[in-house]
C-alpha cells in the first residue's frame, strides 16, 4: 500500500514537471511573439525600413511643411547617421496628405 502511494506520488510529480515545462514553453513562445511585435514598433526598426525624420536647429521634429521656412537649417536623421541641410524650396501638397 505504501509502495503504491509512493508510485502515485512519483507519477504525479513527473506529470507536474512535464506540465510545468509545457506551460513555460507556451509562455515563452507567447512572450517571444509579443517581443517581436513590440520591436516592430521601435523607431529604430521603422528607420531600418527606409524612413527618416527631420528636425529643426533646436531638435524639434518637423511634422509638416507648414513648420518650415526658407533658408532654415534642418537636420535629417537616418538609421545610420544624420545630415544637415537648408530649405531652398517649400511646396505644400494640395491634397494635404
Amino acid at each position: 500500500r505504501i509502495e503504491r502511494a509512493r508510485e502515485s506520488v512519483e507519477n504525479l510529480g513527473s506529470k507536474l514537471r512535464r506540465e510545468t515545462v509545457h506551460a513555460l514553453q507556451l509562455k515563452g513562445m507567447k512572450l517571444g511573439a509579443l517581443l517581436d511585435q513590440l520591436e516592430s514598433y521601435s523607431p529604430l526598426k521603422v528607420m531600418d525600413r527606409g524612413y527618416s525624420f527631420c528636425q529643426d536647429e533646436s531638435g524639434k521634429i518637423i511634422r509638416s511643411v507648414r513648420d518650415l521656412e526658407l533658408d532654415r537649417l534642418l537636420q535629417l536623421r537616418f538609421k545610420d547617421g544624420r545630415a544637415r541641410c537648408r530649405t531652398e524650396y517649400i511646396e505644400e501638397d494640395s491634397t494635404g496628405v
